[in-house]
């Protein structure tokens, strides 16, 4: 088991397309999220594959967040905000 960085466990959809590897369960794996930008993430849970019009399935997923590999820039702003103590003041 991996120790997820924000304590929470995320939901979402992934797609794979023709010759890609599967996603398996209880492994890690490289996700673009659009919160904190490239992530390594653990899954613990996959859905029932559906497929869609353009040779692709989609994948429904439950997983931890376990690394940060790129942040993105909407992170590292929130995260500078935070860091340097700015409050707003209404």
């Amino acid at each position: 088991m991996s120790i997820s960085i924000d304590g929470k466990e995320w939901k979402g959809t992934i797609n794979v397309k023709y010759g890609e590897p599967f996603p398996r369960l209880h492994r890690s794996t490289k996700l673009e999220n659009e919160t904190f930008g490239r992530v390594l993430i653990y899954i613990t849970n996959l859905g029932t594959p559906e497929w869609t019009t353009k040779m692709s399935v989609k994948i429904k997923i439950k997983y931890y967040i376990t690394e940060i590999i790129k942040e993105s820039q909407q992170y590292k702003n929130k995260r500078r905000i935070t860091k340097s103590g700015i409050y707003v003041i209404k």
